[in-house]
């Protein structure tokens, strides 16, 4: 499924000026691998906290409930990274 061609990005991509929520459409395209918020202290979301040494261990053990939730579930997403990920090493 091509998620750029889905109505609801259509309707993102066609408002006035491009958004998703809060943010730009543009910062979309543009995220880092890993994102962690503080929405308390932090609620826009402006100060991305996964690259911050004092994070590492949150943010490290985040990816791993995501991708066993992945593997679960059989999530096509990380089928696709392992896919990709087998192909690149030859395996």
């Amino acid at each position: 499924m091509d998620l750029c061609a889905s109505p609801a990005f259509e309707a993102m991509r066609n408002t006035s000026p491009p958004r998703t929520g809060r943010r730009p459409l543009k910062s979309e395209k543009k995220k880092t691998a890993g994102e962690l918020y503080d929405l308390e202290a932090d609620p826009k979301e402006v100060h991305n906290l996964a690259g911050t040494l004092e994070y590492d261990s949150v943010v490290k053990q985040l990816r791993e409930e995501v991708e066993k939730w992945q593997m679960e579930t059989k999530d096509l997403v990380a089928a696709e990274r392992w896919y990709f990920s087998a192909a690149i090493q030859g395996v």
